[in-house]
């Protein structure tokens, strides 16, 4: 009976110290864990049409826990129409002159974007911080 009871023990603690661990291992394991995480993403993406049915988890659109890049924001507005977004951006953004855009090549725009965000993310990786604040986050269910 005491063995089991001391296993229980064991794994109740294993259990609440989770998330400690997750952080500890993170902070410790840093430079390798970035890396691994950095050579999982696409250098380019390309954009498709598709209908808001095309979203599986609108609420999963949020803060990364990871820096901007220098000169560039970085704005997430979870569940909230197009118009919703276009309205808070417009209100948020920084003065001055803009290029234009053109419906016909927003998706060619966003592309080039994220490749130079990509390239810049992976040229410079990830601080201690952005992949200890990433284990920090609570983990979805599976």
């Amino acid at each position: 009976m005491r063995k089991i009871l001391i296993l229980a023990g064991i794994l109740v603690a294993l259990k609440v110290l989770q998330p400690v661990l997750r952080v500890l291992i993170a902070a410790v394991a840093a430079k390798p864990v970035g890396r691994r995480a950095l050579e999982k993403q696409p250098d380019t993406i390309h954009l498709t049409p598709a209908d808001q049915s095309a979203w599986k988890d609108r609420a999963a659109v949020g803060p990364t826990g990871l820096g901007q890049r220098p000169g560039h924001s970085i704005t997430n507005f979870p569940n909230q129409s197009a118009v919703q977004v276009f309205e808070q951006a417009r209100a948020t953004r920084p003065q001055g002159v803009f290029a234009g855009h053109a419906a016909d090549r927003v998706a060619r725009d966003f592309e080039t974007a994220f490749a130079e965000s990509m390239a810049w993310r992976k040229g410079n990786g990830f601080s201690t911080r952005e992949v200890v604040n990433v284990a920090m986050r609570p983990r979805k269910a599976a």
